[in-house]
């Protein structure tokens, strides 16, 4: 498929994907409604180098230092850690547990360690982020050397302590609902394009003059449930399916410049698709721009002209093929002059044999004189 038919395709169902966009969208929000909101708080130590009174002990202390950031930033999360805070503020957990809950950064080219906590209540972050501040700070004295002195060669100290933030961090509605949007759009457009490459129906004219090289001559619109082609167009003569016949027949002229046709044939995949409206209200139209017309009705299984022209038939097409009556005692007259009809007459037990028999080629092949008049120059039928 080019772009062009890709856009064609999402143009065409764009009302479907703008359906599954929005339900994307309430999707995304009912879901974050379904989450436990969580509030989080920051606190922030640095790193400091124990010795400091030269400039060689300032640079060694800072090269020192810079080694060992990563390690009490992972370090932040460890239990020997973690426990002290657990047991001081009487947190019903373990040290893994509120290990989830907390995030431990250390930004590059610094000796800043950034430690962020989740909790159920914003006072909850806070006291949390700050007793980590201070249990790390603890941990990281009992552990770092000391000089002869007895200073430690590292500590921390706290340079932003946790703040109280009554905003909540999570769920991110406006996230989810983002997320939702654009999940239903990729949904639709990726639906949409499917449906039209892999497509197993003809829905529109342009469908069969892109898959088959058949020109469409013209659309017929649907017509209502309880509205039929033909009353259409007897009720409405200026009407929008009266208009689209008279181009299919417009275009007919153009078909076979050479050969002028005379034959028009009727047919659908499958019954009960309009076939024989389309055909009836094509004749209509046909003998109303002066031709002479007779509609045959060679449907033997399924014949519906009867119902839709309340004309008999008790005589027809199968009365002809069987020899009972010539074809110009079988037709008869009905709608606009000009215009007779052939109905299906008796329905046989064997359609196939019979249409397919030689009866056929003697009797439809040859053009047909009006039933009222046998002047050699009586005008034939247009069939």
């Amino acid at each position: 498929m080019s772009v062009a038919e890709y856009l064609k395709a999402v143009r065409r169902y764009w009302v479907v994907i703008l359906v599954l966009s929005l339900l994307g969208g309430l999707t995304g929000y009912l879901y974050a409604q379904r989450l436990p909101v969580r509030y989080g708080s920051q606190s922030s130590v640095i790193v400091i180098p124990g010795r400091g009174d030269t400039t060689v002990e300032l640079v060694q202390g800072s090269n020192y230092v810079q080694n060992l950031v990563q390690t009490y930033a992972t370090l932040a999360t460890a239990p020997v850690v973690l426990d002290p805070v657990i047991e001081s503020l009487g947190l019903d957990e373990t040290a893994g547990q509120l290990k989830d809950r907390v995030t431990v950064t250390a930004p590059l080219n610094t000796v800043i360690i950034d430690i962020f906590v989740v909790d159920a209540t914003p006072q909850g972050a806070q006291l949390v982020a700050d007793a980590i501040a201070t249990s790390l700070a603890a941990v990281v004295d009992s552990l770092s050397p000391s000089g002869s002195d007895g200073q430690r060669a590292v500590r921390l100290q706290t340079i932003a302590p946790a703040s109280l933030n009554p905003a909540p961090v999570s769920p991110n509605v406006r996230l989810m609902i983002v997320l939702g949007l654009v999940a239903g759009l990729a949904i639709g457009v990726i639906g949409a394009v499917l449906r039209t490459v892999f497509a197993a129906r003809l829905t529109r004219g342009s469908d069969i003059e892109e898959r088959t090289e058949t020109p469409v001559l013209s659309e017929v619109p649907a017509m209502a449930d309880r509205a039929t082609l033909l009353s259409s167009v007897l009720t409405a003569p200026t009407g929008r399916a009266a208009e689209s016949l008279r181009s299919v027949v417009a275009a007919l002229r153009f078909v076979g410049v050479e050969r002028r046709q005379r034959i028009l044939l009727v047919t659908s995949p499958s019954p009960a698709e309009g076939k024989t409206s389309i055909s009836l209200a094509l004749a209509v139209v046909l003998a109303e721009l002066g031709n002479r017309v007779l509609y045959v009705e060679a449907d033997l299984r399924r014949p519906s002209a009867e119902n839709q022209t309340q004309s008999t038939s008790a005589v027809g097409l199968t009365t002809v093929l069987l020899g009972d009556l010539p074809i110009e005692e079988a037709v008869q007259a009905w709608g606009p002059p000009g215009l007779d009809l052939l109905l299906c007459g008796e329905i046989p037990p064997n359609p196939i044999q019979l249409l397919s028999g030689d009866r056929v080629k003697e009797v439809l092949p040859r053009p047909l004189r009006t039933t009222t008049t046998s002047s050699s120059t009586a005008p034939r039928y247009f069939r």
